[in-house]
């Protein structure tokens, strides 16, 4: 039986469809989506954010002096506190001075949502680097409760905005950026960083292939 208690409907859906021992019935992903919108405004499992603007006020970079942060001081850009609700879009970011200087270590950028890690199901943006040495070098932390392209235009452009205040040149310093095979995340990238090259990790290419052919077997 699955639990559905802080599940995204796609991992939900990909759990059935390596597990459906030749069930014909499955439910289809939108059903799937359906059902998780419906039980959590049902159970009252919803997003709360009162008291959040007073929180991250002091530490927004726009209200402080970065030159005068300390380097391993965090603070918070991109903020966009809305209810995450399909029409008002939430953002949020968190960064450091010593966590962007990690992008000066990077050959291959990597950026990817990650999920099961904010209670309320908002997908988690990590972005991050690897040097010639396969050491990984974490540079910021971005919540966004959609993952449409303007979410992600919207945090391409609330970086930017920092690395200028820093004098960190972003857009020359990322010659590759690997993501997984999200067009919108794709989209983003070539339309803010033109200089880069996209390249799709593995691991996620080995197992779109491999949720291709399960479908294909399903309709069969």
């Amino acid at each position: 039986m699955l639990i559905l208690k802080n599940r995204m409907p796609y991992s939900i859906y990909r759990e059935l469809l390596l597990n459906n021992n030749g069930d014909p019935f499955l439910p289809k992903l939108t059903q799937i989506q359906s059902y998780i919108k419906y039980r959590r405004t049902k159970n009252g499992d919803i997003n709360s954010i009162e008291g959040l603007d007073d929180f991250i006020r002091d530490k927004l970079y726009s209200n402080i002096n970065l030159q005068d942060l300390d380097d391993d001081e965090p603070f918070y850009f991109g903020e966009e506190i809305n209810n995450g609700s399909d029409e008002n879009h939430f953002h949020l970011g968190i960064t450091s001075k010593t966590l962007l200087k990690n992008m000066f270590h990077g050959l291959t950028f990597l950026f990817d949502c990650t999920y099961k890690i904010v209670k309320y199901g908002f997908p988690l943006i990590v972005f991050c680097c690897s040097d010639l040495e396969h050491k990984f070098y974490p540079i910021l932390f971005f919540i966004t409760s959609h993952e449409q392209e303007n979410d992600f235009n919207f945090f391409w452009n609330s970086l930017l905005d920092v690395c200028k205040l820093l004098n960190n040149d972003l857009i020359n310093s990322i010659r590759f950026i690997c993501s997984d095979a999200d067009r919108a995340i794709a989209n983003s990238i070539k339309k803010n960083l033109e200089n880069s090259t996209l390249i799709m990790c593995w691991f996620h290419l080995t197992a779109n292939l491999s949720f291709f052919y399960l479908d294909k077997l399903k309709i069969n």
